[in-house]
């Protein structure tokens, strides 16, 4: 069932550009689906990765559970890094599509061979620890693949104008709180689930906010609302846990994903002001360029050119 939903996720998602494309005369228009397609990949990114965490089993194995996820965050958050720099998305030969294929693979694996197969040994190391290890070593040579093509190309500043290392604050910070967090409390051994969804939402939140620098040109904010939620975690084992940590990690969880959901609400509805459209329509959209409403086909044909409507 997993490997069945992670392939239609892969359909929809390369499907939805391809309908973006189809419906939308605008260029600026552009902005919002990319807005609600990269929020939503890297909300997925967090629970796909746990996904293949317990279909690893790595819940008996805590190193790496911790290295899996903080594989998935890193490259999630330097792809967009790269972005903001250089202003333009890019993909590798080995990218989404492909990661997503593979998930799948990895689970149609697990439902005929069964869970056991990831601990056994080849050459001394398990499967797992080799999978792990791969994502790992395939996250550092994507972020060594984006430096060299930012040195290369004369980017010494970010399209908002700041430093190139800026946005190595938010990510620095979370991995930060993560580390100390399970090196002064025991809710990750407990609760290790709920624990990297709290700290995946964290890098989600800077991830979007990326994104966001990247279109609009501006500067990144490097202080959030969303690192509360560790920081009181942290002030709660200082203080000798006058609330329970287990507790306390589900209600940062819920202020987590709340804050996540305000932040993107607040700001998909800003740029569908910005635009004058609705954010969802089943009614011909209007022409941010010339004001006047026009059909699926009419849009097909703005985009296309004259002979799109023949084809």
């Amino acid at each position: 069932m997993a490997a069945i939903t992670v392939f239609l996720y892969q359909i929809c998602d390369a499907l939805d550009g391809k309908q973006c494309y189809r419906w939308l005369t605008n260029k600026m228009d552009y902005s919002l689906p990319e807005l609600v397609d990269h929020a939503s990949d890297s909300v997925s990114t967090v629970f796909v990765t746990i996904e293949l965490a317990i279909c690893m089993r790595l819940g008996h194995r805590p190193d790496l559970f911790l290295t899996l996820m903080f594989s998935a965050m890193f490259m999630f958050y330097t792809a967009h890094w790269q972005t903001y720099i250089s202003g333009v998305v890019r993909f590798g030969t080995l990218d989404v599509t492909e990661s997503e294929l593979a998930l799948c693979f990895g689970f149609l694996l697990t439902a005929i061979l069964g869970q056991q197969f990831w601990v056994q040994k080849v050459f001394g190391m398990e499967w797992r620890g080799m999978i792990v290890l791969a994502v790992a070593l395939m996250g550092a040579i994507k972020f060594i693949n984006h430096a060299i093509y930012i040195w290369r190309r004369g980017h010494r500043l970010t399209t908002g104008g700041t430093s190139v290392l800026s946005p190595l604050m938010g990510i620095s910070t979370i991995f930060f709180l993560a580390v100390v967090t399970k090196a002064t409390t025991n809710l990750f051994d407990h609760q290790p689930c709920i624990f990297l969804i709290v700290f995946a939402l964290l890098e989600a939140k800077m991830s979007n906010k990326l994104i966001i620098a990247y279109m609009t040109k501006s500067e990144l904010t490097q202080l959030d609302s969303i690192l509360l939620g560790p920081i009181v975690l942290l002030a709660n084992q200082l203080l000798g846990n006058p609330l329970s940590g287990h507790i306390l990690l589900w209600a940062t969880l819920v202020y987590a994903a709340t804050d996540l959901f305000i932040y993107l609400r607040k700001a998909i509805l800003d740029i569908c002001d910005l635009l004058d459209q609705p954010f969802i329509s089943r009614y011909p959209i209007k022409d941010t360029a010339n004001g006047n409403g026009c059909s699926d086909g009419e849009a097909v044909h703005a985009v296309q050119g004259p002979s799109a409507k023949k084809r």
